[in-house]
């Protein structure tokens, strides 16, 4: 599962286009929801991420399943990038968990984090 999360990463960072990736990330994004019980904070988030900026295919339906598994990890192993890289792409593509993931997120905040461990462009994931 790490490496569908560092595949997906990769390619977000590329030039490539869903037109020539579609089926390859539609494939991918089932590959993960069958595995979603291996992924650890950072695959949540690197695969959130890829999938969002990309618009790739089956994205929603990964972005749930994602949703599902880290509410069901909690927040304690997140980094703060990593918490405010997956409020970004929850926001940014307005998903229907969004609303309960970010209500998790300032719980988890509120209770444990320091809001001085996270950089401004972190914050300001947080609050768009």
């Amino acid at each position: 599962p790490k490496e569908l999360a560092l595949i997906a990463s990769a390619y977000s960072r590329s030039a490539c286009s869903m037109t020539s990736a579609g089926r390859f990330f539609a494939a991918l994004a089932a590959r993960a929801e069958a595995d979603v019980s291996e992924l650890g904070p950072r695959d949540i988030q690197d695969l959130a991420h890829a999938f969002t900026k990309l618009k790739a295919p089956k994205a929603h339906e990964l972005l749930t399943s994602l949703a599902a598994r880290t509410l069901q990890l909690g927040f304690g192993d997140f980094e703060t990038g990593r918490i405010s890289g997956l409020a970004w792409a929850y926001v940014r593509v307005s998903h229907s968990k969004a609303h309960t993931l970010l209500g998790e997120i300032c719980a988890h905040l509120g209770r444990d984090a320091n809001l001085a461990s996270f950089r401004d462009d972190q914050l300001i994931h947080l609050l768009c």
